[in-house]
């Protein structure tokens, strides 16, 4: 998708809104990466309604159709390598994002970022995860419900734009537009102070490609196992407002939650409920392309 700077500035001020609101106001429940993660994607709905509104105002009767569908599953997909240490396996991350654009000509484009989070005053990295997302050795999901190969990434021995550590601030007082999540490159040694990009920029790269990882060859194989494999254990997650978008855009604005019904099956209240895996799937609808 062709995002011109005016508009993606736009998306970005309102992806800010959204994650900063509603991490504030349940702040003081945020006491670990999953608690922010959870909070942040729970009613990833209310953005869908903000895009998808902006990008109205921008392009009329030619915009996209933006839609978004948050996953929870209290699994974590599992990897394991040759050069593992002692453990069996290591969680493959915490958040996945995929990106799907549905173009005017029927072709599809696929673009994924994984995410391992953390909170930035934890220095701890699992040396094998660093390892991984670092050199991307082969490897092969353990989890017995997933197919059982060793997947290749076509950039091995380096790290790639399509998996990144996600850091993120602790307290209220740092909630300062483009600064409360930033994202790093795998490196060794790494730590927060590596962080080299904004989260809210990783997402809006994901749509035109600058950022994350195209899904092709054994990268996109792999994602494409771990979607399948959250969706076929578990509901979306969703609490849609009923209504048109600016009515709908308001709503979110001015409450806490929507009116729609929430069709989810687990609880997102318990502690337990927030140990697990999120997957975020954006579909861009009704791309217009020369061709």
């Amino acid at each position: 998708m062709n995002i011109t700077s005016s508009l993606s500035h736009d998306l970005a001020l309102a992806a800010q809104h959204y994650f900063q609101r509603e991490l504030r106001i349940n702040f003081s429940t945020l006491k670990t990466e999953m608690d922010y993660i959870d909070r942040m994607h729970r009613r990833i709905e209310k953005l869908e309604f903000l895009w998808n509104n902006i990008m109205d105002m921008y392009l009329g009767n030619s915009r996209p159709i933006i839609t978004m569908q948050s996953y929870f599953i209290h699994k974590t997909p599992q990897v394991t390598f040759d050069v593992i240490s002692k453990k069996k396996s290591i969680e493959f991350g915490d958040l996945l994002y995929v990106y799907n654009e549905n173009q005017s000509n029927g072709y599809q484009k696929q673009n994924a970022l994984l995410l391992q989070a953390k909170m930035r005053d934890n220095h701890q990295l699992d040396p094998d995860q660093l390892y991984l997302y670092s050199c991307w050795p082969d490897f092969s999901f353990t989890n017995s419900s997933m197919v059982n190969r060793k997947f290749t990434i076509d950039t091995q021995p380096n790290s790639h734009l399509g998996a990144r550590y996600l850091y993120l601030e602790k307290t209220v007082s740092s909630f300062v537009p483009f600064r409360w999540a930033k994202t790093a490159r795998p490196r060794p040694k790494l730590c927060e102070h590596n962080c080299d990009f904004h989260y809210l920029w990783e997402l809006l790269g994901l749509m035109d490609f600058s950022r994350g990882k195209e899904l092709d060859g054994d990268w996109g194989q792999a994602i494409n196992e771990v979607v399948n494999w959250v969706k076929y254990n578990n509901v979306p997650y969703t609490n849609r407002t009923q209504g048109n978008r600016a009515a709908a855009m308001l709503s979110m604005l001015a409450t806490n939650s929507s009116n729609g019904k929430n069709i989810n099956v687990q609880s997102f209240e318990s502690k337990e409920a927030k140990k697990g895996f999120w997957l975020v799937v954006v579909n861009a609808d009704n791309i217009i392309t020369n061709g």
